[in-house]
Formats: C-alpha cells, sequence, structure tokens
C-alpha cells in the first residue's frame, strides 16, 4: 500500500521507518512510498534494519529503489509552520538551560 510522507509520520510516529520511495515532490523529497519495515530505536533493531534494507533490494523480485530510511514524524514544510516550530525549541531551550543555571546556584 501507498502511504503519503505524512501518513506514514502520523501512524508510525517515533519508530524508524524504511520506506521504497514512490513519488517525489517538486523540491525533491520523497513525498510518498511503500512501507516495507517498522522498528521501534534502539540496539536490538539495528541488525534487522540492516538486514531489510539490503534485502529490499535483492532476491528473486527486488524492489526498485529509492529507499528512505527514518524516525517517523511530523514533517514542517515553510513559513509560519517552520517559524511556529523554531520558537518552541528556543522556549524549550531556554527553559533547560534555566534550570540548569538554577540547579547550579
Amino acid at each position: 500500500m501507498i502511504l503519503s510522507r505524512d501518513e506514514i509520520g502520523r501512524l508510525y510516529e517515533g519508530r524508524i521507518v524504511l520506506v521504497r520511495v514512490t513519488e517525489i515532490d517538486s523540491s525533491g523529497f520523497s513525498s510518498a512510498g511503500e512501507v516495507l519495515g517498522v522498528w521501534d530505536e534502539g540496539p536490538e533493531s539495528d541488525e534487522a534494519v540492516g538486514k531489510a534494507f539490503a534485502a529490499a533490494g535483492r532476491g528473486p523480485k527486488p524492489l526498485p529503489g529509492p529507499y528512505y530510511l527514518f524516525h517517523a514524524g511530523p514533517r514542517i514544510r515553510s513559513g509560519p509552520e517552520f517559524d511556529r516550530a523554531m520558537s518552541e525549541l528556543i522556549q524549550e531551550i531556554r527553559e533547560v538551560v534555566g534550570s540548569r543555571s538554577a540547579s547550579r546556584d
């Protein structure tokens, strides 16, 4: 089943996903694909991810690439969405720095 990059991000948020890319957007980024595997992040999944990635291009019916391996989650696109995310990140950094400074006093 082909899913959009946004659908994959929502369905598998926080997990490692291997996708066979089927569509590229005008910016050259993958915009849709077929999910080939999904794993929880951690050392035990590293070998499984590597095997799945290698197997995708081999075998009796190799799947044409390209492939995309990523941590699934929402994607920021532009303008106001980017500005909002950066403001939130800056605020989080200030809070962490502030809490570390307070704990040293």
